[in-house]
């Protein structure tokens, strides 16, 4: 169970971030950091000097909701309450129409943006507005071509070059009815006049000299291109970038924001939008007005037309029948018959009213054309009301549909609440024309009975009366309804705006939108980390070796007894001479190490192995064994790698080796066992040439009665034995073997090495294992010295 703990903890510790490393590397590689900044940084100076700035333009537009300051409105001097037309303005409309289309490209139209001019040079083109070489005329009647680049190379004053090459292009219908596309090359190249038509089968224009004053050398070194844009098309793309909002939800004022490339361009763009807003709100207003006279001016027709016939026959009648006024009691009667006339008379034109607003608000397009109830004489709070609910009903759905789409559930709600309002409305108008219908019967019920009354009244002047009734009706109307043709003329007259800009058009903020240089910088720096902090880690990722110290110790289980330093040049024996004293110094502390790991006189035999070849398996041993003769031990070292035999080859050659005494060509060990010439504490025992069967050698008792022997005679005996690599031959010297060494070389031993060696001590069941850290840098060693005490103090506990 603890294996297994230890197991969970050595992977959980393997996966952690050595921070200190980590830097460490990074340090190491601060060139390539400071490359990499410097590269990404110019790159981001280069496309800022590049890059075309995009401005941003706004204005804003304040709207009269009341309908105070137009022809719809009360007007300032006429007298009277009468007012013309009761309707609040919807604000989310005029948002409508401030991004219509057809509002943008008469815009467009009018300020000619159908030609784009640019000037620059082939790494940078700018575009041009207001100041240009020259013009371009098109003849919007023909063929022409769009979205391909006409160059114009100016010869002299009166002559230019023009220059088309292009594999595909957008040009006009035959009918001018749309484009079409032509996948196929076309190049051009012809000199002209300027003010010459330029004619050609896919494109028609004359290009004029500017009026005003051009320098040359604002445009020298630069190439001069133009090109036809189509209005379809450019109407598009301003209102995609054309925003109109409510600034906020309580107020009157409308925002409009767009960018471009040229400043002076979308400032322009947005003045002559709001001018041809308010010439629209104008022309609406005044198109309402011209409704309301027609309207009155067709019953005027129809009351004059009355009033002379009535005129006509009293006159006639006076002529031939010598008529003279009635007397007291006919004026009375007359009096009342005249005003039942003209009641009479009132009732059937507000049943025109009504009829007209019923084919009204049969359709939404034509709520705003209903006349308000006082302007046709009638005073109905109730019919206001209804009226005013519709009307705030459909400016609702206009909002919701602006901010929620068509398919809103809100709209939904809405539009059932204008059908419940529509027929409410409508069912009013109906009781007001049934309830008329019977007040009209009245009237002639009762104009009935004062003719009846009349009837003793001598037959020439009742005649004369009933001319005179009508008459005197007909001229009421006629007054009435003048003075509200009088009071509409005026106040149309007077007629203003309904919105008024707040801010002229200018640029917002005090630089370019795009490109945000600081931005840019600040991306180009985080580019120039980034790039240089993959790689390492990649690379990192990548080592899969073990780099130092705190690395291994973080990733294995197994304590470190010592660490080597990095020996900088070695003698035949092994010992340093750069710094032989660190190499002195590094062994010693693994002798220290030595001294409690083996603290039974009988459990001095020591194995020396390594991961794979070249990890030093064999220079540790050797400097092992020497420091542990400088302390005056007295020690044996044999060697055991019958595969890769290397242990004092240079001075043993010749002599008798364990390959002879395994296969009995010596009889005695003691003739196998050689004194080292440097030190008489250290005896070795060489193997000779390599062995075509070492496992069968491994395998020979004598070896065993041999370690047995010499164990006893020596203070300690060091085995210098095959790789790890090779898995059998070590298992079978493990049984001789009472600390285990395993030496790992810095950036040469791999990670995955760490997990064969915890398989190989958990089956060779070998308990006291230790790793020997070899070829550390210098300035890591003092650092890993304080480390291994540590360890093993902590491990003999």
């Amino acid at each position: 169970m603890m294996d297994s703990l230890r197991t969970v903890d050595r992977h959980t510790n393997g996966s952690e971030v050595n921070l200190k490393t980590f830097f460490k590397q990074l340090l190491r590689y601060k060139f390539l950091f400071l490359i990499s900044l410097a590269f990404f940084i110019g790159l981001a100076f280069l496309y800022n000097k590049i890059a075309t700035p995009i401005y941003e333009v706004g204005t804003s537009i304040l709207i009269d909701p009341s309908g105070k300051s137009r022809s719809l409105g009360e007007s300032q001097y006429v007298g009277g309450s009468v007012s013309q037309i009761d309707m609040e303005k919807n604000i989310f409309n005029e948002i409508g129409i401030l991004k219509s289309f057809a509002l943008v490209k008469k815009t467009l139209e009018e300020l000619d943006y159908g030609v784009r001019y640019s000037a620059g040079t082939w790494y940078k083109m700018e575009e041009m507005y207001g100041y240009f070489p020259f013009e371009v005329e098109v003849l919007t009647d023909r063929v022409q071509l769009y979205s391909t680049p006409f160059e114009v190379e100016i010869l002299n004053d009166e002559t230019y070059s023009l220059i088309i090459d292009a594999n595909e292009f957008y040009v006009t219908k035959p009918d001018l009815s749309g484009t079409r596309k032509v996948e196929a090359p076309i190049e051009f190249a012809k000199k002209y006049q300027f003010g010459e038509v330029v004619e050609h089968e896919y494109f028609s224009f004359i290009i004029h000299k500017p009026k005003y004053k051009i320098y040359e050398a604002d445009f020298e070194g630069k190439d001069l291109i133009f090109e036809l844009q189509n209005i379809e098309d450019l109407t598009n793309a301003y209102l995609d970038k054309l925003e109109v909002y409510q600034s906020d939800i309580q107020a009157s004022i409308v925002q409009l924001k767009t960018q471009g490339a040229v400043l002076d361009k979308e400032i322009d763009f947005l003045s002559t939008l709001t001018s041809n807003y308010m010439a629209v709100n104008l022309d609406m207003r005044s198109e309402i007005a011209e409704h309301k006279e027609n309207f009155i001016k067709e019953q005027l027709g129809s009351i004059t037309d009355s009033l002379e016939t009535a005129e006509a026959k009293i006159e006639r009648f006076r002529r031939r029948n010598n008529a003279v006024d009635i007397d007291r009691t006919l004026n009375s009667s007359v009096e009342q018959l005249r005003s039942l006339e003209t009641e009479l008379n009132q009732i059937e034109l507000n049943n025109k009213y009504y009829r007209q607003i019923l084919s009204y608000i049969k359709s939404a397009d034509s709520i705003d054309k209903i006349i308000a109830p006082s302007a046709a004489g009638i005073n109905d709070p109730l019919l206001n009301e209804n009226i005013l609910d519709l009307k705030n009903l459909y400016a609702e759905r206009t909002r919701k549909r602006f901010y929620k789409g068509e398919k809103s559930y809100d709209l939904v709600i809405l539009d059932q609440q204008i059908e419940n309002t529509t027929k409410s409305l409508t069912e009013n108008i109906r009781n007001l024309i049934r309830v008329n219908e019977l007040g009209r019967s009245d009237k002639k019920k009762s104009i009935a009975k004062i003719e009846q009354s009349l009837k003793h009244i001598p037959k020439s002047e009742i005649r004369l009366g009933s001319h005179e009734r009508k008459s005197d009706l007909y001229e009421n109307l006629y007054k009435y309804l003048s003075q509200e043709l009088a009071e509409t003329g005026i106040a149309r007259a007077e007629n203003m705006s309904s919105a008024q800009v707040l801010d002229a058009p200018r640029m917002l903020g005090n630089e370019p939108i795009s490109p945000q240089k600081k931005l840019i910088y600040l991306l180009g720096g985080l580019l120039g980390l980034l790039f240089p902090l993959a790689w390492v880690i990649l690379a990192n990722a990548m080592n899969t070796g073990i780099n130092d110290l705190a690395h291994l110790e973080q990733i294995s289980p197994i304590p470190v007894a010592a660490s080597i330093v990095h020996a900088k040049g070695t003698s035949k024996i092994g010992f340093s001479k750069d710094n032989q004293w660190q190499v002195e110094e590094s062994f010693r502390d693994l002798n220290a190490s030595l001294q409690f790991l083996v603290n039974d006189n009988e459990a001095n035999v020591i194995g020396m192995t390594s991961t794979i070849s070249g990890e030093g398996k064999t220079f540790c041993t050797t400097n092992l064994a020497l420091a542990i003769a400088h302390s005056g031990k007295r020690v044996l070292v044999i060697d055991t790698d019958f595969r890769n035999p290397s242990l004092f080859q240079d001075i043993s050659e010749g002599k008798s080796n364990l390959t002879d005494y395994l296969k009995r060509k010596t009889n005695y060990v003691e003739q196998i066992i050689h004194k080292h010439p440097d030190n008489h504490n250290l005896n070795y025992i060489p193997i000779g040439k390599t062995a075509a069967n070492p496992q069968e050698l491994l395998s020979n008792t004598l070896l065993t009665t041999m370690i047995g022997e010499l164990q006893h005679h020596y203070d300690y005996v060091l085995i210098d034995t095959p790789a790890v690599g090779l898995v059998s031959d070590y298992l079978l010297l493990s049984k001789y073997i009472d600390v285990h060494l395993f030496v790992l070389r810095h950036k040469v031993s791999k990670l995955p090495f760490l997990d064969e060696l915890l398989r190989l001590k958990e089956k060779g069941r070998m308990e006291e294992t230790f790793l020997v850290y070899n070829d550390v840098p210098v300035r890591s060693y003092k650092n890993g010295l304080v480390r291994n005490r540590k360890n093993i103090y902590s491990q003999n506990s």
